[in-house]
């Protein structure tokens, strides 16, 4: 069994291996779309991420624990020429647990409701945060294994009937760390179920 010192370090370790091995680009980046979709973006840099991890801090290692995601609303605007529209996001929050010697395969552990607003092809819906609980599978003093989050962000246009006009969906790149002692931090490609400033 490791220590909990050098299970995070393999979870670091882990999570590095992921980032090295698949080249995307910097932002938030787009999986696809279909029918027909109105202008959009999410923002999500390094200086701005996309979703952000609340973990709680444990001074006895150095570490923190998730407990929380707060991911940020893309911005959204109706299809061109259309003066009155729904449009609305989601997002997808999927877990890989990783142990000796790999990881297994990414699981959906949420999906959120869909949160809607009425907008015109000029101006972006106004949309709040959204936030959801996480469970990691061991939680602190884990030693044996650790976990790895993404998070997808689906973007939907409305008929007036309510059915789907077009649809986008994007996968967040940066999540950033915030701990209960104010350490905050980075990170690439996945969020970690530990996380330490000293990484």
């Amino acid at each position: 069994m490791l220590g909990r010192g050098k299970r995070g370090l393999l979870v670091a370790a882990t999570v590095g291996m992921l980032a090295v091995a698949a080249t995307q680009p910097a932002l938030g980046y787009e999986l696809g779309h279909t029918g027909t979709v109105g202008v959009h973006s999410l923002v999500d840099t390094s200086a701005n991420p996309g979703a952000t991890g609340k973990y709680r801090y444990y001074a006895s290692d150095g570490f923190g624990w998730l407990k929380r995601f707060w991911v940020n609303p893309p911005k959204m605007r109706a299809v061109a020429g259309k003066t009155s529209q729904t449009v609305g996001w989601k997002f997808i929050v999927e877990r890989k647990v990783c142990g000796i010697p790999r990881c297994g395969r990414w699981t959906v552990r949420y999906t959120s409701p869909e949160m809607t607003a009425v907008t015109d092809d000029a101006h972006n819906a106004s949309f709040s945060q959204a936030t959801v609980r996480v469970r990691v599978p061991c939680g602190h003093n884990c030693e044996d294994a650790g976990a790895i989050y993404r998070i997808t962000v689906k973007m939907l246009w409305h008929r007036p009937n309510g059915s789907i006009q077009g649809k986008v969906k994007d996968r967040i790149y940066w999540y950033g760390a915030q701990m209960t002692n104010g350490d905050s931090g980075v990170q690439e490609k996945v969020a970690s179920d530990a996380w330490s400033p000293d990484w």
